[in-house]
C-alpha cells in the first residue's frame, strides 16, 4: 500500500535456492513419535513413528525379538496416547512373551520365571512393586501368535485399531496372493504394511538377515521400509559373563533424519538392554555390572 512494495521475509528467490529453503524448512519440522526412551537417550532414535515402517534386522537368536518388544512396550508404558499395541509373533507364544516381559520389568532371571520358582508371597510382592507396568501391559498389549498372513494382520488392525504394530519375524508372514519367489512375497508384504502405516500406525518389523547381509547391504525388498536398523552382536570381552552380550545397532536408512550408531549391552538372563554410556567402554573392558536377583526354589 501507499506505493511501497511488500516483501516476504525469510523466503528466498531463485529456483535452486527456493528448493533448498523448502528442504531445510521441512527438515526442521518436528515429527510426532511415540517416545520409547528419554529424549537424551540414543534409543530415542527408535521412537515408533506413525506413518512409517521400521525394520530391525540381524542374525537369528541374538536378541532382536527382546529388543523390538522393549521398544514397543516402553512406548506403550510412556505414552497415554498409545492405547493399543498389536504384537504379532510366529515364533513365541503369548505366554512366552509375557514371561519375558515379567523378567524385563522385574529383573528376575527368565529361567526362574519360566520354571515357576516364585512362591506365592514373592509373586504377590512382585505384583505390588511393579503393578503399574504389569497392569498396563495386560491392558494395552495384544499378543497374537496365530497370525501368519498379511490379510490376518489387516483384519486384526481393523479390529483393534492399534497405534503400534510389531511383526516378528516378517519372513514368516505370507502374502495374500501367490508369489514366484520370497523376495516378491516380502516386497508385497512391505507394500501392504506401508498401507497400514499410512493410516497413522507405527509399524515395526523384525527381520532375519542372512550371514552375507552387512549393515550397508540390505535385501532389495527391505528398502520399501522407511527406516532400517541392523542389529549385530559384537565379540565379548575376555571376562564377560555368558548372559551379557555386546550389541551394535546401525542405522542403514531413514527418510527423515540421520541415524547414529547405538552401542548396547543385552542381559539375556532378564531380557533387557542398557545403553553403553561411553565409547571408551569397549568390548575389551569390563561390561557394566548387572544385578541379578536370585530366588529360592519353592518346594
Amino acid at each position: 500500500r501507499g506505493g511501497r512494495k511488500s516483501k516476504a521475509k525469510g523466503i528466498p528467490t531463485g529456483v535452486v535456492t527456493l528448493k533448498n529453503w523448502i528442504k531445510k524448512a521441512y527438515t526442521n519440522v518436528p515429527v510426532f513419535r511415540h517416545s520409547c526412551a528419554d529424549n537424551d537417550s540414543p534409543l530415542s532414535q527408535l521412537n515408533p513413528e506413525p506413518g512409517t515402517v521400521t525394520i530391525i534386522g540381524g542374525a537369528a537368536h541374538k536378541g532382536k525379538t527382546a529388543f523390538a518388544n522393549k521398544i514397543v512396550n516402553e512406548a506403550a508404558y510412556r505414552n497415554d496416547g498409545v492405547t493399543s499395541v498389536l504384537t504379532i509373533s510366529t515364533d513365541l507364544s503369548r505366554e512366552q512373551l509375557w514371561e519375558r516381559e515379567i523378567a524385563r520389568i522385574t529383573g528376575i532371571p527368565l529361567d526362574d520365571v519360566q520354571n515357576h520358582r516364585l512362591s506365592h508371597r514373592e509373586y504377590q510382592s512382585l505384583l505390588r512393586e511393579h503393578e503399574d507396568k504389569i497392569l498396563m501391559y495386560a491392558d494395552k498389549i495384544e499378543c497374537r501368535d496365530n497370525i501368519d498372513t498379511i490379510e490376518k494382520i489387516q483384519t486384526a488392525v481393523r479390529e483393534l485399531k492399534p497405534e503400534i504394530v510389531l511383526v516378528d519375524p516378517i519372513q514368516r508372514i505370507f502374502a495374500n496372493k501367490r508369489c514366484d519367489n520370497e523376495h516378491e512375497r516380502l516386497d508385497k508384504i512391505i507394500k501392504e504394511l506401508n498401507k497400514i502405516a499410512a493410516s497413522g500406525v507405527a509399524v515395526i518389523c523384525v527381520s532375519a538377515f542372512g550371514k552375507k547381509t552387512s549393515a550397508s547391504n540390505s535385501m532389495p525388498w527391505e528398502f520399501g521400509a522407511s527406516k532400517i536398523w541392523t542389529y549385530k552382536e559384537l565379540k565379548p570381552s575376555w571376562d564377560q559373563p555368558k548372559h551379557v552380550h555386546n550389541i551394535l545397532l546401525k542405522g542403514v536408512k531413514d527418510k527423515a533424519s540421520m541415524q547414529s550408531d547405538i552401542s548396547l549391552v543385552f542381559d539375556s538372563s532378564r531380557m533387557d538392554f542398557t545403553v553403553r554410556e561411553s565409547e571408551n567402554d569397549s568390548t575389551n573392558q569390563h561390561p557394566p555390572t548387572v544385578e541379578r536377583k536370585t530366588l529360592r526354589r519353592t518346594e
